[in-house]
């Protein structure tokens, strides 16, 4: 199994727990033996806390994957536009010598 593939599936799980659990929640207080309006409170409450859980896993998924992917990047980006950069002022030079050494004054 890839890198790649066991982060997909990590995410997936953790999806699929979150989304089972406030389905539990939910079956749950449908059953509760509670008044409407208790029980609208819970369900409230409930998806309160998926939507927290949810956005706790996004951040916590860009902390540990996406910014330090994206360093990484960057790092390698500025690493190619260096070396891209000495490469055509090489060029360049050997260019202007070619260009000054052919000329007969």
């Amino acid at each position: 199994m890839n890198d790649h593939s066991y982060h997909r599936d990590k995410i997936n799980f953790m999806a699929g727990a979150i989304v089972g659990a406030a389905a539990g929640a939910v079956v749950a207080l449908l059953y509760a033996p509670r008044s409407g309006k208790e029980t609208r409170a819970k369900l409230k409450e409930g998806a309160e806390k998926a939507v927290d859980d949810v956005k706790g896993a996004i951040n916590t998924f860009e902390q540990e994957k996406v910014k330090p992917a994206l360093e990484n990047v960057k790092k390698d980006l500025d690493k190619k536009v260096t070396q891209f950069k000495k490469e055509m002022e090489k060029k360049l030079q050997t260019s202007k010598k070619k260009k000054s050494g052919g000329k007969k004054k």
